[in-house]
């Protein structure tokens, strides 16, 4: 222990670990000032609203703020302008860091289109699943006279009788004629 506190009393080791954890305290301190400018500590702006917008008009928008844009999905809905922002994350009034990504979902120019599936001969509870699986859904229910009740007679889009395979717009209502059940027609 003598020899310890002997040696810490030699003024070139005493200088020696002043320099030390000098350097070290400087090395702390500039590694906490370089990952305060990287991260942008304390610096955030509320996340802009998109939708509505077109791509070219949010990426301006984006580049103002000081953000990133990033169309990472696309959906069809009729009623809103093709190519339009339809949804973003994260959302509007978000505390987020300048620079970050704004990932946005756009209206699709063109809807999307599925292959009809066959539901003729079937159970209309079959033919709303199978029709739910392709994207599509139960339209108008209309009644001819058949022996099965609710037994799908023949499958129509528009109106119009429709094969299997064509090409419709995915979300679209599929009309069904369906089986009386008493060989009458009913209403």
């Amino acid at each position: 222990m003598n020899a310890f506190i002997n040696l810490l009393k030699n003024r070139t080791i005493q200088n020696n670990l002043i320099y030390a954890f000098g350097g070290l305290f400087l090395a702390f301190l500039f590694t906490f000032l370089i990952l305060s400018i990287y991260t942008r500590h304390g610096r955030e702006i509320k996340t802009p609203a998109f939708a509505g917008l077109s791509i070219e008009e949010a990426d301006d928008l984006a580049f103002k703020n000081k953000l990133n844009i990033f169309v990472s999905d696309s959906t069809f809905n009729p009623g809103k302008e093709p190519g339009a922002v339809v949804d973003q994350n994260p959302s509007v009034g978000t505390s987020i860091k300048v620079h970050r990504t704004i990932f946005v979902t756009i209206n699709a120019k063109k809807p999307l289109k599925v292959k009809m599936p066959n539901v003729v001969g079937v159970s209309l509870r079959q033919a709303e699943a199978i029709l739910q699986r392709a994207g599509l859904h139960l339209g108008k229910k209309k009644y001819a006279p058949d022996m099965a009740r609710d037994y799908v007679l023949h499958q129509q889009y528009r109106g119009k009788d429709i094969g299997i395979g064509v090409k419709v717009i995915k979300g679209s209502g599929i009309d069904l004629v369906l089986g009386t059940g008493n060989g009458k027609h009913n209403k």
